[in-house]
């Protein structure tokens, strides 16, 4: 299915004000290794595993480009716009769109997904697909960008404009001679309460200036007690790029011809 349990082409997400607030770390879903090419197609760098099967991800990348050989998957990043066209047997036409900001990734390989926020007569809606699914018909980039952050589940408890959009919202023009903009502007919070205390973390698109200075003095001393990971040798082998896997990747997207 194109979308996991928790989540369906119904599901309407409205934005809710918790009053008990979790102190769980938000979880980074899909973590890029900071040696790995950032040009490689979505979903053909292999997740940070050390169980991962290198047969099973030769498998999966010839499924991949079985499947770009029919549709056009372009590249985004996390803060892109797109727009996604999909099977929908209860839609006029069997299909139907959905136009949103790319919050986070998830998986790699075939089960490569990617999460979509966009507003539906004023409520929060988010939709997971993936990505090489044959129900997708289409994605479209409306605006190409990045943001700083690898994550954006913070935009449930940002201002609406960051995730509104209009249907009738044209692609603008990409410049493929120029390297791809980065947003680096701060994000206006809503009052609290929020999904989670994201004045602990370190974010870099997020204004906290608004916030009570307690609630500053707290987030310090929480992340003085975090565990430092400087010296954690299996975080660093892991992020380590595996020479052949790469010149493999390269040799494949060669053949056929995708960039």
């Amino acid at each position: 299915m194109l979308c996991r349990s928790r989540f369906s082409f119904t599901f309407v997400q409205c934005i809710r004000k918790q009053q008990d607030q979790s102190d769980d770390v938000p979880k980074v879903f899909y973590k890029q290794p900071k040696t790995w090419p950032d040009n490689l197609p979505l979903g053909f760098i292999p997740s940070i595993s050390a169980n991962r099967s290198s047969l099973l991800s030769h498998l999966e990348r010839k499924d991949m480009l079985r499947r770009r050989s029919v549709i056009n998957i372009p590249n985004f990043y996390v803060g892109s716009v797109l727009t996604v066209e999909y099977a929908d047997p209860m839609a006029h036409g069997a299909v139907n769109k959905f136009t949103g900001r790319c919050l986070y990734f998830l998986h790699s390989g075939c089960s490569h997904q990617f999460v979509l926020r966009g507003f539906i007569e004023g409520n929060g809606v988010e939709m997971c697909f993936e990505t090489y699914n044959p129900r997708i018909h289409k994605i479209s980039v409306l605006k190409l960008e990045k943001w700083e952050d690898e994550n954006l589940s913070y935009l449930r408890d940002a201002e609406d404009q960051y995730c509104t959009f209009s249907p009738d919202m044209k692609p603008e023009e990409v410049n493929e001679s120029k390297p791809v903009p980065v947003f680096k502007g701060l994000v206006r919070m809503k009052p609290k309460p929020w999904h989670f205390r994201w004045e602990r973390y370190d974010l870099k698109n997020v204004d906290f200036s608004s916030i009570d200075s307690k609630y500053k003095d707290i987030a310090k001393r929480w992340r003085h007690y975090q565990i430092d990971r400087s010296f954690d040798l299996w975080h660093d082998a892991t992020d380590a790029i595996p020479l052949a896997e790469l010149k493999e990747i390269n040799e494949m997207l060669s053949e056929h011809q995708i960039k």
